[in-house]
């Protein structure tokens, strides 16, 4: 293989870098974890963006999920974060309360918490990633699958009644689970959703 087409390989797949942030909760009961994706064109050394951006939050499905620095070629989030940074989105993936890789007690706040955690959490995280000069308030855009979904339906319907002053411009839920009775008796997982939902099984 020639030395041009290499660098040409590299310049296809190298479309951003990746950021970890932290930023304590709402309710200041713990602290949570996100992953932030500047596109290489916005990016400075240090691998932050150069100006804020607007920014795609993805709201990860489960809520027995977390997303890393790790490519999950399953994951339909994944699929989107190519495109997003090839045409100047940063991208902000929030790891809410309930989300794996952590202990009991943590993972505990998935069972029976739908909507009291979770989305306080990412607008939290979305707030810290604002303050530090990554996302654009004036241009956010939230959306998620399944979980990611029902949580999106959640960012629509609170929209901007935090104390922060900026609003999400658009929210894509995808696939949201909206009937969660119905999830829990008609799914191939329903079991789990029950006790995800209902905190029994």
């Amino acid at each position: 293989m020639a030395e041009q087409d290499i660098g040409l390989i590299e310049q296809i797949l190298n479309f951003g870098s990746w950021s970890f942030i932290e930023c304590q909760t709402l309710d200041g009961k713990e602290k949570r974890d996100g992953l932030c994706l500047t596109p290489t064109q916005h990016v400075e050394r240090n691998g932050w963006p150069k100006k804020p951006l607007p920014t795609v939050v993805l709201i990860h499905g489960g809520p027995y999920c977390r997303i890393t620095n790790a490519f999950e070629v399953w994951d339909p989030l994944h699929f989107l974060i190519p495109p997003l940074l090839t045409e100047g989105y940063g991208v902000l993936i929030p790891n809410y309360r309930g989300s794996s890789g952590h202990d009991e007690r943590f993972v505990s706040y998935a069972r029976g918490c739908t909507g009291i955690y979770h989305e306080p959490d990412i607008v939290a995280m979305t707030q810290q990633a604002i303050e530090y000069g990554f996302a654009d308030k004036t241009r956010l855009v939230s959306g998620g699958w399944p979980q990611g979904g029902c949580l999106s339906y959640l960012s629509a319907v609170r929209n901007g009644t935090h104390e922060f002053g900026w609003r999400f411009k658009v929210v894509i839920a995808g696939v949201g689970i909206t009937v969660w009775d119905n999830m829990a008796l008609m799914s191939d997982v329903g079991y789990m959703r029950l006790a995800v939902e209902y905190g029994e099984g």
